[in-house]
């Protein structure tokens, strides 16, 4: 078990106006500490699939006329490295980065999230758009399309400097400084509910038996696991079917084979779809 560390950073809000000499609202700022702790928790049990958790403490008196605020997040090192590396934090670069949370709300813009696939096995995911795809990292894509992220990050960087001309945001933490001019703060607009279509790609290997068997197509096919998968699959592996096709009469239902499966989740608003696909048959597994 991983022991729990402080990891401080600091982030500062600057404008021409009262922000330049160092004032800013009560109000905007409760708003920007408020959204950082929810960004902060909210990205913490996203990138740890919810198995860890993160506290969020203000270590710098947080009272009007404060220009820079001094966080620090208080986890076990994993988590709070994974939260600062997709949100962007201390990342070089993390405008530019397509592995960053700040990286893809600045590529997004105003643009709705219509579908998001992820591969679990990869880490990679497509952000599908009415303009095309936006590549990223699993995790981010997380990040981005969840309504609760979202809303946070709105409060942190475009709350406190909204209607300000000129506004600029940095993150600072000892790995480095991130800079957002006011064209890249506009970028962090809140979305009304998380994206409505989510397909999640695992692939993992099963021993196991075809209980039903399609020799004129790759659908049609069902399996059963010695551990107890019963599901229709379609076959994706062309040799298989190949040797298949060639030797009907040889091959027995009944024989058990170690196969790579992909499942495929895709969760929409009102239900929940599963797909297995037969990636591999690796081999015959003797009796």
């Amino acid at each position: 078990m991983s022991s729990t560390g402080i990891t401080e950073f600091t982030i500062s809000y600057d404008a021409p106006g009262d922000l330049e000499m160092h004032t800013i609202d009560a109000k905007d700022l409760g708003t920007a500490i408020i959204g950082m702790h929810d960004l902060i928790s909210n990205a913490a049990n996203i990138v740890s699939n919810g198995s860890s958790e993160a506290d969020l403490k203000v270590i710098a008196p947080a009272k009007e006329g404060s220009l820079e605020i001094v966080y620090a997040i208080v986890a076990d090192p994993v988590t709070t490295l994974a939260v600062m590396k997709n949100i962007g934090i201390g990342v070089a670069g993390a405008i530019a980065s397509t592995a960053t949370a700040i990286g893809i709300m600045d590529r997004l813009k105003d643009k709705k999230i219509e579908r998001v696939i992820i591969d679990t096995k990869t880490d990679k995911a497509r952000l599908i758009t009415a303009d095309g795809e936006i590549e990223t990292t699993g995790k981010v894509a997380q990040l981005v399309a969840s309504k609760d992220v979202r809303q946070a990050m709105h409060r942190v960087f475009q709350a406190p400097t909204q209607g300000r001309e000129g506004a600029k945001v940095k993150l600072m933490a000892a790995q480095g400084t991130v800079e957002l001019d006011e064209d890249e703060i506009k970028n962090f607009v809140p979305i009304k509910t998380d994206v409505k279509e989510k397909e999640t790609k695992t692939r993992f290997q099963k021993i196991v038996c075809f209980t039903k068997l399609n020799f004129k197509s790759r659908r049609g096919w069902t399996i059963q696991s010695k551990d107890g998968l019963e599901a229709g699959v379609t076959i994706r592996d062309d040799v298989f079917l190949q040797k298949v096709a060639k030797s009907e009469e040889a091959f027995e239902s009944g024989k058990y084979y170690t196969v790579e499966i992909e499942k495929i989740e895709t969760v929409k608003i009102n239900e929940t779809l599963v797909k297995y696909d037969i990636i591999n048959v690796i081999n015959e597994v003797s009796p």
